[in-house]
């Protein structure tokens, strides 16, 4: 069943890690014009009033939450932080897909994410050496279990360069370097990215979506198995006076500089 024929809006559901805020200003803006475009009769995309429903949510907000009422496409956009760690709001989705990669408590059979649709855009900067790592981490975990990355343009069909991706299961993630590789900004592929997506992603995959959604109950139980008390209850969300894992990736590399700091005054005194 196309798109045209289907009662129900499809579904978008945007999440983020971002340590800087260009992660989440890029959320945020993406389902603006989402909405703008998709969710009234004069859009430019030709979709009927109504087609989508586009919500904005962090990723280990999105993951914590117990709702199950899956989307019928995700979008990650998300950046690493320090060497290769996910940034702020990500850090959750990445334990989690660390501990299925290294087998840590997994009997997993790799399909809970089967019937998952998801395109991603990823942040970073070339000056670091695992400049991509938490992006390419993140999709090749939702690829490992059965998801089916949407393709986007790349670094090389947006500015003209390399994006450095050895995995293959990571084509068609969308690339968005600080450096300014290919004469662009960030802001500018970015940008870009965004109005393909808009133009011509969602609307491509609007004409071919059946109606269905993916079951994210399952991906989000099994998280609270692997991860305990980490994410918290039934109740969902990361449970009062159970949040000092949270507040260590904070913390713990502000302690590292101020003892680092003083130590340097001290050789220089």
């Amino acid at each position: 069943m196309s798109s045209s024929s289907s009662s129900s809006p499809l579904a978008i559901k945007i999440i983020y890690g971002s340590q800087t805020g260009n992660s989440q200003s890029a959320a945020f803006t993406l389902q603006s014009r989402l909405l703008s475009d998709l969710s009234s009769s004069s859009g430019t995309s030709g979709q009927g009033k109504g087609q989508v429903d586009v919500t904005v949510e962090n990723c280990d907000d999105w993951l914590s939450d117990t709702s199950t009422d899956g989307g019928g496409l995700y979008i990650v956009i998300t950046s690493s932080y320090g060497n290769g760690q996910a940034p702020l709001g990500c850090r959750l989705l990445r334990q989690y897909l660390d501990a299925l990669r290294i087998g840590r408590g997994v009997e997993e059979d790799n399909t809970t994410c089967q019937g998952m649709n998801f395109m991603m855009l990823g942040l970073g900067s070339r000056d670091y050496r695992t400049w991509f790592k938490n992006p390419r981490t993140v999709c090749e975990g939702l690829v490992g279990l059965g998801g089916n990355l949407v393709p986007t343009p790349s670094c090389e069909s947006v500015d003209g360069s390399s994006s450095g991706l050895e995995s293959a299961k990571c084509k068609g993630v969308g690339v968005a370097d600080a450096t300014g590789g290919g004469g662009k900004r960030q802001e500018e592929v970015v940008e870009d990215w965004i109005k393909h997506v808009v133009s011509k992603g969602v609307p491509e995959f609007l004409e071919g979506w059946s109606g269905g959604r993916w079951d994210e109950g399952r991906f989000k139980r099994r998280a609270r198995e692997v991860l305990g008390e980490e994410i918290g209850g039934e109740e969902g969300g990361v449970e009062e006076g159970k949040g000092v894992g949270m507040w260590r990736y904070v913390l713990v590399p502000i302690l590292l500089a101020v003892l680092a700091g003083g130590i340097a005054w001290k050789g220089s005194a």
